[in-house]
């Protein structure tokens, strides 16, 4: 059975977590501020998913199959949960016998492959993996049917045909001094999330001593 990829993730830093807090998502409007806010559920999330990210979970099996039935390998979904750190890494896929990882992206004109490196060497430290196939799965321009996704949003409203030819596939190979300088971030990012915890109890420790009838 598949593992629930969201459980208790607000405890952990996940892969998914580091364009965020490499300063990768300036554009899409998210700061390390709210970002961190939201992973203490301080605030509600500002972003739960659109037409793009479900037709990304949609797709990732058939994109797993196929790169499965083409190159012999046997990835499978897998979970790891690095306690100390408090990392937790939820890959698409893990061939142990052949020592890979398997990443699937779906995107529009061409790969961010840079923005998804990150996350790869994630997983490969976690998993203790050294190389990553990085599968991208280029989106046909009516993907998707509906006008509006927060009504229209059901798999009835997607076009899941599988065409081979929109397959790219890059390697990455595990860069260890390269995630010591993700690793630096991520430090940041605790630190932070340290603070806002702080003042947190701070805040209520004040509202209460003001509303106490003592």
């Amino acid at each position: 059975m598949a593992t629930d990829v969201t459980i208790d993730r607000d405890k952990y830093i996940g892969g998914s977590d580091l364009p965020t807090i490499l300063g990768l998502n300036h554009g899409y409007g998210k700061t390390i501020m709210q970002f961190a806010r939201e992973k203490l559920n301080l605030e509600e999330k500002s972003f739960n998913g659109n037409q793009y990210t479900r037709y990304g979970q949609l797709l990732e099996p058939k994109i797993r199959n196929y790169i499965n039935t083409i190159f012999g390998t046997n990835f499978k979904e897998d979970t790891v949960i690095d306690a100390v750190r408090h990392y937790r890494g939820n890959c698409d896929g893990i061939d142990r016998e052949k020592h890979l990882l398997f990443e699937a992206k779906t995107f529009h004109g061409k790969l961010k492959v840079d923005y998804y490196t990150p996350q790869c060497q994630f997983y490969m430290e976690l998993f203790d993996i050294d190389e990553c196939w990085l599968v991208g799965y280029n989106r046909p321009v009516n993907f998707y049917t509906g006008v509006d996704y927060s009504i229209e949003n059901g798999d009835e409203y997607f076009n899941t045909d599988f065409d081979e030819k929109n397959i790219v596939i890059y390697k990455i190979y595990r860069d260890k001094e390269y995630f010591k300088k993700i690793e630096v971030e991520i430090e940041k990012f605790k630190y932070l999330l340290r603070c806002l915890t702080e003042e947190e109890v701070m805040n209520n420790a004040t509202t209460r001593g003001t509303n106490s009838t003592i």
